[in-house]
């Protein structure tokens, strides 16, 4: 799926390894190492995050899925982690990842020559900092996803904590077109679903 979207989205970009040396980074270094997570649809991967910390290293879905919603879902998702910000690296060349990430408020703060990456492609520096309520000094990122981890669950209610512990995978979001199963750390929580049939599950 990496291999797929990488090279439908970035055409004119040297890959620094071929397809066995990426598989290979993928299953024994990034994925050992990182906090990845997938979106699995009809049995299929179809996207990809890997979060280092505040440090959003990979974002990828498959050809076919962009445009539907699973981006932001993805997003969303990232967000409700880090409480001091994000922050990522992307190319000068694509646009479309500019305009998604500007789109969730990151802000473009350092651009390079490329020199420090493997494709030596010019790239492009990204930060996100949560918006802080100025009258109690706290953060201002509202929850729009129910999430289970291994020490509790963030942004659920108490339906949806219920029906985690009666071994549910998923409930039909309100108003949308499916239930959405997330798991994380042996637990299994609801998202609300924005495109129906897809699950998101952390390796």
């Amino acid at each position: 799926m990496w291999l797929r979207s990488f090279d439908a989205v970035l055409p004119s970009v040297r890959r620094a390894h071929d397809d066995a040396e990426i598989r290979n980074w993928f299953s024994r270094m990034l994925m050992p190492q990182y906090e990845t997570w997938v979106a699995v649809a009809e049995n299929r991967v179809v996207g990809v995050l890997v979060l280092n910390g505040r440090e959003l290293k990979q974002l990828y879905l498959d050809p076919p899925w962009r445009g539907r919603g699973l981006g932001d879902r993805f997003m969303s998702l990232t967000k409700q982690h880090p409480p001091d910000g994000l922050a990522l690296w992307t190319f000068q060349v694509n646009k479309s990842a500019q305009r998604f990430y500007e789109r969730h408020g990151f802000i473009a703060v350092e651009r390079t020559d490329g020199l420090r990456n493997e494709e030596r492609e010019l790239d492009v520096r990204y930060v996100w900092q949560p918006r802080r309520d100025s009258r109690f000094g706290r953060l201002a990122v509202a929850p729009r996803a129910c999430v289970g981890r291994s020490h509790g669950f963030h942004g659920c209610s108490f339906s949806q904590v219920s029906a985690l512990h009666s071994g549910l995978r998923s409930i039909p979001g309100q108003g949308q077109a499916g239930g959405v199963a997330l798991s994380a750390g042996g637990l299994r929580a609801v998202v609300k679903a924005t495109s129906g049939g897809v699950g998101l599950w952390k390796t």
